[in-house]
């Protein structure tokens, strides 16, 4: 009388493994574009957030809010402030950057030397203003790049690359 046994054979198993690693060999690179892509996507976002929130408080406490890069460089982070009534640096928000391979570099002619962005009390970039817009390119080797635009009133807005002015 025979019995019987539950399980896989040992080829079963085998079969089934190759068939797995197959599977991720295959889908592997596309998800190492997808977390790339979203680390763009994510630096963009915070720094649209960022221009948006010190734009809101310029606004709301009708004084001229900073955004300024913290370090060097803008991939470096940055720091959302004003000064309050005795000229003191009222920080609002600190950003550090999570990825360093992520670039952020400040494109167009109204971004001013001290590497920030200032917004009045009515809510307006205070920069040199020309007919054109300045805009923050945010990109890491080998991914699509996306681009933080800074309109003539001062609202940001973010753009992939090829839509539009974005390279």
């Amino acid at each position: 009388m025979r019995t019987c046994t539950n399980g896989f054979t040992l080829i079963e198993l085998m079969v089934t493994l190759s068939i797995l690693a197959t599977l991720i060999t295959i889908g592997m690179p596309s998800f190492s574009e997808l977390l790339r892509n979203n680390a763009i996507t994510a630096a963009g976002n915070d720094l649209y957030a960022s221009l948006q929130f010190a734009r809101s408080e310029a606004v709301s406490r009708e004084v001229v809010v900073r955004v300024q890069a913290s370090g060097a460089q803008w991939s470096d982070g940055w720091n959302v402030f004003y000064k309050d009534d005795k000229g003191d640096d009222q920080i609002l928000d600190v950003y550090r950057s999570m990825n360093k391979r992520i670039e952020i570099s400040p494109k167009g002619n109204r971004l001013d030397a001290a590497n920030s962005v200032r917004f009045t009390p009515t809510g307006r970039a205070v920069l040199a203003y020309d007919e054109s817009q300045d805009y923050f390119e945010v990109r890491l080797p080998t991914v699509r790049t996306r681009c933080v635009f800074m309109s003539a009133t001062g609202r940001p807005f973010v753009k992939k690359s090829g839509e539009g002015d974005c390279p």
